[in-house]
């Protein structure tokens, strides 16, 4: 039996399973992904088959026709992880397609378009690598142009003679088609135009979506910030996946794209500027953009332990070490720590973490060569000196890292490994709850550092001579070596007396 023996129904199920869009796109192990379409010469059979067989594979697939003034375009659009369809000869004769992407560049006569076509299924991530590509050039998307035409890739072809056009384009097609280019900000001009008209109400959500303000460096630090303490939160709160969550927000926040293992970096440029406002004022973008990066390296190897992802703790925490160690591989520990590294109890913690995980993959070589180097990081921090002394065996000799496993759950009974030492056994007290309480953080989450390091900060002259009496305790990165997480906020409030009982607590806990 011949295919056009069978009833319409069944050519149309056939037509269906063979071009679909999941059974022609492959993706491999690496995460690339590719289209094949290796049945379209179905439409060279016959007159009837190709309009059957065309009118299915058009409604399975809408395609999206780009061009830019960029050479090889396609090439950066294609690394950064949006399959191309059809590109060169073949994309610029394409006439099936739903939407039509111009962006020119009028201030310069571009000798060439760059035309390639995607899948519809593709335009989020396209706009994504749009978006992260002005955040790397903040000042490239202010000298471009945009212009969407909506098509109805229906309409008639050589083939098509007897077919009339039917002219339409479904209202739910045309917000897959312009919502996301709603990331897209601060173009020269934008058009929408297209036959038929695109509806009124769609254009006008797609350009509220482009007059959100991308955020100064500013504010993207600070929603960056305030990410990165929501999941220290949830962290504290034995909610590991929670927190990770919350991580790849804060990573979002400064343009970095997080997906497990991978990273992927841009937006740099965009936080080279003096930031003039709290809590950041006079400091400069980019180095509290590092030292943000940093923290959140070490509070997301604490979660991958709590998870007892050894594996990814590794991947993470080698892949920064490594670029601490700016290619070089046999660098002495006091050569590797002696960058002055301005968050250096936070690369201590990675350093000290990564250690923990290769131990727990029997490494014990590596976890020894990365504690030499966290010792010197945390001079301070008891739980890391207790293994100095181990760091001077041989190769040959267990490294003893029994004490405190990072795979040990934590409860009300057995606190968190960094804080068990120095937290107040009485968890119910209200004075040991206030103790040391930043106003920025949640109130369960109970933070705490020594006596010595508070004292050590103090500023004399505001210290007043009754016990009873509040006044501040300014503190600086290197007081707080002994917490688990990053510090939230250099000013608490406190009094001597809580002072005194937090230093008896202390010593009554070791």
């Amino acid at each position: 039996m011949s295919l056009l023996e069978l009833p319409r129904e069944i050519r149309d199920h056939v037509y269906t399973h063979l071009f679909e869009p999941e059974a022609n796109r492959h993706t491999t192990r690496d995460g690339s992904t590719t289209y094949t379409y290796s049945h379209t010469n179905l439409f060279c059979v016959n007159r009837q088959v190709y309009h059957e067989a065309r009118r299915i594979f058009l409604e399975q697939n809408t395609f999206i026709k780009i061009s830019t003034p960029f050479p090889e375009s396609r090439y950066q659009v294609a690394d950064h992880g949006v399959p191309i369809v059809a590109s060169d000869l073949c994309a610029e004769d394409f006439s099936q397609h739903g939407l039509s992407v111009t962006i020119a560049f009028p201030l310069t006569a571009a000798e060439e378009q760059d035309t390639f076509i995607i899948h519809i299924d593709d335009l989020p991530k396209f706009c994504e690598t749009w978006f992260y590509s002005a955040a790397d050039y903040p000042d490239l998307n202010g000298h471009l142009t945009l212009k969407l035409e909506l098509r109805d890739p229906l309409s008639s072809t050589p083939l098509d003679s007897s077919t009339p056009a039917e002219k339409k384009v479904l209202k739910a097609l045309q917000e897959r088609f312009l919502y996301p280019f709603g990331r897209i900000k601060n173009l020269l001009k934008v058009d929408v135009t297209g036959v038929p008209k695109p509806d009124d109400a769609v254009v006008a959500e797609f350009k509220r979506l482009m007059a959100v303000p991308l955020g100064s460096p500013l504010e993207r630090l600070i929603l960056a910030t305030e990410h990165k303490d929501a999941g220290n939160v949830a962290l504290m709160a034995n909610q590991p996946l929670e927190a990770l969550e919350h991580y790849r927000k804060a990573w979002e926040a400064l343009f970095i794209v997080v997906n497990g293992k991978s990273r992927e970096i841009h937006g740099e440029r965009y936080f080279e500027t003096f930031l003039t406002g709290p809590p950041f004022d006079g400091q400069h973008g980019s180095m509290v953009s590092v030292v943000l990066r940093v923290r959140l390296v070490a509070n997301t190897l604490l979660a991958y332990l709590k998870l007892q992802d050894w594996e990814t703790v590794v991947h993470i925490g080698m892949r920064t070490i490594n670029i601490m160690r700016g290619g070089r591989e046999s660098l002495e520990p006091d050569e590797e720590a002696a960058n002055g590294w301005i968050a250096g109890p936070e690369m201590g913690k990675i350093y000290y973490r990564t250690a923990l995980a290769f131990k727990e993959m029997d490494d014990k070589y590596e976890a020894r060569k990365l504690l030499k180097v966290a010792v010197l990081y945390l001079p301070n921090n008891q739980r890391v000196r207790r293994y100095g002394p181990l760091c001077n065996k041989s190769r040959r000799q267990e490294i003893g890292l029994s004490a405190h496993s990072s795979s040990r759950p934590s409860s009300p009974h057995n606190p968190p490994v960094m804080l068990s030492r120095f937290a107040p056994r009485s968890l119910t007290s209200s004075v040991r709850r206030a103790a040391f309480q930043p106003t920025r953080v949640a109130p369960q989450v109970l933070r705490t550092v020594t006596t010595d390091a508070a004292s050590a900060h103090v500023e004399k002259h505001d210290v007043p001579s009754e016990d009873d009496k509040p006044f501040e305790v300014k503190l600086s990165d290197e007081s707080f070596e002994t917490y688990e997480l990053d510090p939230p906020s250099f000013t608490l409030q406190t009094t001597k007396k809580e002072l005194k009982q937090m230093y008896y607590d202390m010593v009554a806990s070791r």
